[in-house]
């Protein structure tokens, strides 16, 4: 099945897509490395806030990343950037038509280092709106990947 990224300019299959998440896995981790911490078993549907269980403690790694998937039927992906496992790290950007939208990913290492809060996506309306409507359907994570 072709996929197209960037307003329709590029095409891609599912394993030209995969080949290029592991691409870069493989060159992002620096000298410690980079592993898979998580995968989400079927990235297409709707993704409710949840509690999720790490391969390794999150207590391991320096940094973290969470990539997800832009919309539930789209293959572009967005990346939160890395951040220090203390913190917690955001999915975020513009919806279009419909504003701003954000999920938030959080460790739970202090309690549980095998444990992440995977909070639910809100859609604001512009950057100063202060009311907000829940869609599940955006932001889904897709990987997170522990950087040592």
């Amino acid at each position: 099945m072709a996929v197209e990224k960037n307003m329709g300019k590029v095409r891609w299959t599912d394993e030209q897509l995969e080949a290029r998440v592991q691409e870069i896995i493989a060159s992002a981790g620096g000298g410690g490395g980079t592993e898979l911490l998580w995968e989400n078993p079927d990235d297409t549907l709707s993704f409710a806030y949840q509690i999720i269980t790490l391969a390794k403690p999150i207590t391991n790694y320096k940094f973290y990343e969470v990539l997800a998937r832009f919309q539930n039927n789209s293959h572009q992906m967005v990346s939160s950037g890395k951040s220090v496992v203390e913190r917690s790290i955001f999915a975020q950007g513009l919806v279009i038509g419909k504003g701003i939208g954000l999920r938030s990913f959080t460790p739970i290492y202090q309690d549980d280092p095998l444990k992440m809060y995977v909070n639910d996506c809100y859609v604001y309306a512009s950057l100063t709106s202060t009311s907000s409507t829940k869609d599940n359907t955006r932001y889904i994570p897709y990987m997170i990947l522990g950087y040592k």
